[in-house]
């Protein structure tokens, strides 16, 4: 009968007391991405790089990269206040080179890209 009782009582402390753990609440959405990215200007090495006012209230930063196309490392990393100007100017580029360009939208709840 002692050996009964001690299983149930281990049996009834694996299971925690009958109380499941609370639900993982579901990831909130990213922010949208930034409209009309563009590059242009062009000059020696440098360009210009353009996009449409961000105004979501979720967007906390732009963040701005650049690479050589089919390179592996993004350049950059200039955050940016959603606020400011529309536009920045990328210098200290190689003559001859074809770029690519990413702009990440940066949120509390994650990331928003337009490459």
């Amino acid at each position: 009968q002692m050996l009964l009782i001690a299983a149930l009582c281990l049996s009834l402390a694996s299971l925690g007391g009958g109380q499941a753990p609370p639900p993982t609440p579901p990831a909130p959405p990213a922010p949208p991405p930034v409209q009309s990215f563009d590059v242009g200007d062009f000059q020696d090495t440098g360009m210009t790089a353009t996009w449409a006012n961000y105004t979501d209230p979720v967007g906390q930063l732009l963040d701005l990269r650049w690479r050589a196309r089919g390179g592996e490392a993004w350049t950059g990393g200039v955050e940016l206040d959603p606020a400011a100007p529309s536009m920045y100017v990328v210098t200290g580029l190689e003559r001859g080179t074809a770029y690519e360009f990413s702009m990440q939208v940066l949120g509390r709840d994650g990331r928003g890209y337009s490459e």
